[in-house]
């Protein structure tokens, strides 16, 4: 994850990584965000890189406000819609009902050779619009 010094950060860090660490083998990959504007806004996705995305897990927290795919943690939230290529992620989660939108991920990339860059915005529905930088695992 992108590393901050505030508290709160690291309680967000630490709360996506043991969070994380419960979600089903089947995952290959992560992709670790957190917010750039100094709050605790972070977001942490397990996925199957299949020709299709395949969000496995997710486990969110802005605010002091958590949510989470399977329930673990916070508010039980599910996946909409997921879309990722060469240069951007799309995932949107929804309540159970699949009636709102909760919480939006809009991440771009860049890369020239060895080098790389991922950043965009995360949206939590009635919580805040947050600037987040995040990694790929």
């Amino acid at each position: 994850m992108v590393g901050k010094t505030s508290s709160k950060c690291v309680t967000g860090a630490a709360f996506l990584t043991a969070a994380l660490l419960a979600s089903p083998a089947q995952a290959t990959g992560t992709i670790a965000c957190e917010a750039t504007d100094g709050s605790d806004a972070a977001i942490m996705l397990g996925v199957g890189r299949l020709p299709i995305l395949a969000v496995i897990s997710a486990f969110v927290t802005a605010e002091g406000q958590d949510w989470s795919l399977d329930g673990s943690v916070g508010t039980q939230i599910s996946v909409g819609q997921g879309f990722m290529d060469s240069d951007q992620l799309l995932v949107d989660l929804v309540d159970t009902n699949i009636e709102e939108v909760l919480i939006s991920l809009r991440l771009y990339r860049n890369s020239t050779g060895k080098s790389s860059a991922e950043a965009g915005v995360l949206t939590v529905h009635n919580v805040g619009v947050y600037p987040v930088m995040c990694e790929e695992g």
